[in-house]
């Protein structure tokens, strides 16, 4: 794989990659560090999923990136932190207080409705394109994300 492939790619994607990963870990460096090593995997990955395969390529990369958070997750044994916190602008205390509350929210929930949550109501995936991340059936879906919204609003 050449590299001019690889920056379309990352261009492509580092946003949305990134946001999915801020929600799962709530740390921006964490995040960052976890995209780093997606983007890398991809880069030297034997078999990958061809450019011109936009929603396999797209799917491959979101896996890898929650496979990474995942890991992570297991490794710090927490989801979140708050030391990304600049004192400044009203607004921007309340903008993270909001974050922070759906970042406890969240931590709440187990890995799989973590994950459905995110990329359902936060990304705004379609079910088709959370299965094929995933890799479980869109009636799974429903049922992980009903059970995770229902535990969140127990939770609030």
């Amino acid at each position: 794989m050449d590299t001019e492939s690889l920056r379309v790619v990352y261009e492509r994607y580092y946003l949305r990659v990134l946001s999915v990963l801020v929600h799962l870990v709530g740390n921006i460096e964490e995040a960052e560090e976890i995209m780093q090593d997606t983007f890398i995997k991809y880069y030297f990955a034997k078999t990958k999923p061809d450019i011109s395969d936009e929603s396999y390529l797209r799917a491959w990369l979101f896996r890898v990136a929650i496979n990474g958070a995942n890991d992570r997750f297991r490794k710090v044994k927490k989801i979140f932190s708050s030391n990304f916190l600049e004192l400044g602008d009203e607004r921007e205390v309340l903008k993270f207080e909001i974050r922070q509350d759906l970042q406890q929210l969240l931590a709440k929930l187990n890995e799989k409705e973590r994950e459905v949550v995110v990329l359902k109501y936060v990304e705004e995936f379609s079910y088709e394109e959370i299965a094929a991340v995933l890799k479980i059936s869109e009636g799974s879906l429903k049922s992980i994300a009903s059970r995770a919204i229902k535990k969140m609003e127990e939770e609030i």
